[in-house]
């Protein structure tokens, strides 16, 4: 496909305290992409980082001698979250299409293009992701992920070299339509972090658009780079289990929510305290108390989504 036929690209991800080595190693991909850098465009929403990111971002751009030219940055004072930090970057945005990462990503040469035109040639696909392997390993970490409402856990296919539907494509490499993405809403900003781009997967389905894994299209993920530092513990712990529980009480059915929640608080919080040592029980507790005090919000967001289209 000639860079002519192929649609203007917006690429956005949120920064918090990123290391600066994976920060470069995200825009070197994307400086050696087969997608057009005339057609590119790259903001990072920084989500008030202790150090600026603008100066290793310079650095890189007048270090390289064809440059990412359309380069954006948005400060916030602090952190909030990955969703509003996406939804700000969007709406900066002037791409026809929005490839939504995160900052310690390494795109394959032809991750962009593939998945471009992918959606191209399939105007029934809303969303599609490619594989994801991590960092210096060939282990996949993402391929083709589904969700289980009845355990409230994810589980991806038994076969990653193929085509086909998923659940959920993750925020890390995440491309749809800018359409699409108004059309949505953009990210439920009550998903401070995790669930956000599975709540938005699902939304997709609803309206009747299909939700795609392309292998063919690849890039590698340090996975979790920032949050599983030990400073972000009790913050990585309660704000995933506040959006598990949110979602589960959102999308499920009343079976599902009664298994899942069952499971979560009497099985999984004791297995993860007991035997992997985790201190995740007071931020569960504490997620369970926010979804309790939301839970007319989340309620009314649940008879909208289940209204007769």
């Amino acid at each position: 496909m000639k860079s002519l036929d192929l649609p203007s690209l917006s690429i956005i991800f949120p920064n918090l305290n990123g290391n600066k080595k994976d920060l470069l190693q995200l825009l070197q991909s994307i400086q050696n992409s087969n997608y057009p850098k005339k057609l590119i465009e790259v903001t990072l929403v920084d989500n008030g980082s202790n150090e600026d990111p603008l100066e290793a971002v310079r650095n890189f751009l007048l270090s390289t001698d064809e440059s990412i030219l359309n380069f954006k940055l948005i400060k916030n004072p602090k952190n909030l979250g990955f969703a509003i930090a996406v939804n700000q970057g969007v709406k900066k945005s002037k791409g026809e299409y929005l490839f939504i990462t995160n900052n310690d990503i390494v795109l394959e040469k032809n991750c962009l293009s593939n998945l471009v035109q992918f959606l191209l040639k399939h105007p029934n696909v809303g969303i599609v992701g490619g594989k994801t392997y991590r960092k210096n390993s060939q282990a996949i970490i993402h391929a083709a992920p589904h969700y289980n409402f009845y355990t409230g856990l994810f589980y991806d296919t038994k076969d990653p070299q193929k085509t086909q539907e998923a659940d959920w494509i993750p925020g890390s490499g995440l491309l749809c339509s800018k359409k699409l993405f108004e059309k949505l809403g953009g990210f439920d900003e009550e998903f401070f972090f995790t669930y956000e781009d599975l709540d938005f997967c699902l939304r997709t389905k609803r309206i009747g658009y299909s939700v795609m894994y392309y292998p063919k299209a690849t890039l590698l993920h340090t996975d979790g780079a920032t949050i599983n530092r030990r400073e972000f513990s009790f913050f990585k712990y309660y704000q995933g289990y506040k959006g598990k529980l949110r979602l589960i009480l959102k999308y499920a059915t009343p079976l599902q929510i009664f298994t899942s929640f069952m499971l979560q608080f009497f099985v999984f919080a004791p297995y993860r305290r007991i035997i992997l040592g985790e201190k995740s029980f007071i931020p569960l507790l504490r997620a369970l108390f926010w979804n309790s005090r939301h839970l007319p919000q989340t309620l009314a967001l649940r008879k909208k989504l289940y209204a007769p289209s």
